[in-house]
């Protein structure tokens, strides 16, 4: 599926917040006659809250203890909250943020792409636009197909809601959108709305459902750390969406540092054709194997033993060669006496690639799938095949798609 749309989060992506963010409390809290001072660790733990409103109500139970009554805390809150807008935007007004490096050429790439570009938030809807003017002049209009974020300071929109609203104004399947997120539950909360994501910045857990992270768009295609944003040119948004398309197809030997963390692998074969296994005893006739292998129109089959372990495998090959040797005796041979006991196998997460290689220098054409130990499928040479040549055909439409971007 082609990238379409790419949703990118004001809060992290598109500029760096949290030094805003933590001033911004700072300043707050000394306008509400409180001595305390938020340390970077103190908002690093606040930051699984997504809405000011909620890191603040955290910060102030923290420091308050539970003397003060819930309607006088929710009261206070509410006060510090509606100052917060205006302190952001008189230190953004001040030139106290810069955009991230390579996100403006990258919009503005996608823009000339045909790639629709929408900003997503958790700040109120008025502070995001007011971030986007500061950053991007007066194109962010042009660029910017779409901005959701919650209308209000007091609006409880969740971040679900808010990129559903971005699909459904992009008006595009939410698969053919890439999200760039700044954290893991944001993140999280893209895979929910079905949108593939990216993490830039930090760590993540890698039982979370994202494509990768990254510390900056630039490292998509080896700029390396020491040179300056300011040296970001729009060539290098155009490199960094073609690397993004590549992700978003899938393959990930994109143009840099990133090292590749996908191709086909052996699962993708046993998703089409399933996991069915055509199996035989050591004990049963050569003669018996031939019949079975005729009425199940298979060239091979594994042989597995009385705990449902895997034995051996047993190939046309091999009955051809038993018949040059034994002659006539070999009807009357059993299966044991012909497989090969020292069998090959794979894993679901063996690269189709690796396999292909692997078949085609040891000169077989069947190779049994095991998980943990036990046996889950078996592959042919012409399965293989197949999804070698698909994984090729998307490599070639990725690649294309990166020459027409360099133009």
């Amino acid at each position: 599926m082609n990238l379409q749309g790419l949703i990118l989060r004001a809060d992290g992506v598109i500029a760096e917040t949290d030094a805003l963010e933590r001033t911004v409390l700072n300043k707050v809290i000394q306008s509400a006659g409180f001595d305390w001072t938020c340390s970077r660790d103190t908002f690093a733990s606040l930051r699984q809250h997504a809405r000011r409103r909620d890191r603040y109500r955290q910060f102030v139970r923290q420091n308050l203890g539970v003397d003060r009554s819930s309607e006088d805390l929710e009261r206070l809150i509410d006060v510090m909250t509606r100052h917060s807008g205006t302190v952001a935007r008189e230190l953004i007004d001040k030139d106290y943020l810069d955009p991230r490096s390579g996100a403006r050429e990258l919009a503005s790439a996608a823009r000339q792409e045909g790639v629709k570009v929408a900003i997503v938030s958790a700040l109120p809807k008025p502070e995001v636009e007011h971030l986007m003017n500061h950053l991007f002049g007066e194109g962010a209009k042009r660029l910017i197909a779409c901005i959701t974020a919650p209308q209000s300071i007091d609006s409880d929109e969740s971040l679900l809601s808010i990129y559903q609203q971005a699909v459904e104004k992009l008006d595009i399947d939410p698969a053919s959108c890439l999200a760039l997120e700044a954290t893991p539950n944001g993140a999280k909360t893209a895979r929910v709305a079905g949108i593939p994501a990216v993490i830039l910045l930090g760590h993540h857990d890698p039982n979370e459902d994202v494509l990768f992270t990254i510390n900056e768009l630039p490292d998509l295609i080896g700029i390396e750390d020491q040179r300056e944003a300011s040296m970001v040119t729009p060539g290098d948004g155009v490199e960094i969406l073609a690397a993004l398309r590549r992700a978003h197809a899938g393959y990930f030997d994109v143009f840099g540092g990133l090292h590749r963390s996908y191709a086909m692998k052996v699962s993708d074969i046993l998703k089409d054709k399933g996991s069915a296994v055509k199996a035989v005893k050591a004990t049963d006739s050569i003669l018996a194997l031939a019949q079975k292998m005729k009425s199940d129109a298979v060239g091979a089959m594994v042989v597995i033993g009385s705990s449902g372990k895997l034995e051996g495998i047993i190939t046309e090959r091999d009955i051809a060669n038993g018949l040059a040797t034994h002659g006539d005796g070999l009807t009357r041979m059993l299966v044991g006496d012909l497989m090969t006991k020292a069998v090959i196998t794979c894993s679901p997460e063996d690269p189709i690639a690796n396999v292909a290689k692997m078949m085609t220098q040891r000169r077989f054409r069947h190779m049994p799938v095991q998980q943990s130990g036990e046996l889950i499928g078996v592959v042919s040479i012409g399965d293989v095949l197949k999804h070698r040549l698909d994984e090729l055909q998307l490599e070639t439409n990725v690649l294309r798609d990166f020459v027409i971007a360099r133009g």
